[in-house]
């Protein structure tokens, strides 16, 4: 995860010098998070489509990620403050991360999540909740020994 946080303030850092008045954002990392193994990239796509997306009236980004280990899961969260989406959005969305086929849209979320899921199995994957106040998509994975391998390095 060390690694994965470094691109992601890397990229953030490069955003904000771009957009210094219109994007800011905080990543809080606990030590133990730090440590564990996951597999490359898979945060970053979150949190671009947080910047992207996730801008609010304003016209200010605030983008957040957090990393913490919960009841013997590594749990990432990348939120923004935009506008949200509608249950119509957000159920289309489930309907696409459900399927085994390659979708033609969201696929940067359905990559990750299928990235999960072959990785981890069926206890691991994305969730997303959102409402007027933003955006939250959150990476659950289990650390129980079973599914951590080989393939985080691949």
């Amino acid at each position: 995860l060390r690694d994965d946080i470094h691109y992601i303030e890397c990229y953030l850092s490069m955003n904000r010098m771009s957009r210094p008045n219109d994007l800011s954002y905080s990543i809080e990392v606990s030590d133990e998070a730090l440590e564990i193994p996951v597999p490359k990239l898979c945060i970053q796509p979150l949190v671009e489509n947080a910047v992207k997306y996730g801008c609010s009236a304003s016209g200010v980004s605030n983008c957040s990620v957090r990393a913490f280990v919960e009841d013997s899961r590594l749990k990432v969260l990348v939120c923004d403050n935009g506008p949200g989406m509608d249950d119509a959005r957000l159920s289309d969305i489930a309907s696409v991360l459900a399927s085994e086929e390659t979708p033609s849209r969201y696929f940067g979320l359905y990559n990750v999540h299928r990235r999960l899921k072959l990785i981890y199995g069926e206890r691991s994957g994305l969730s997303i909740t959102s409402g007027s106040n933003g955006t939250c998509v959150s990476i659950s994975i289990p650390l129980d020994g079973d599914s951590v391998g080989g393939l985080l390095y691949v």
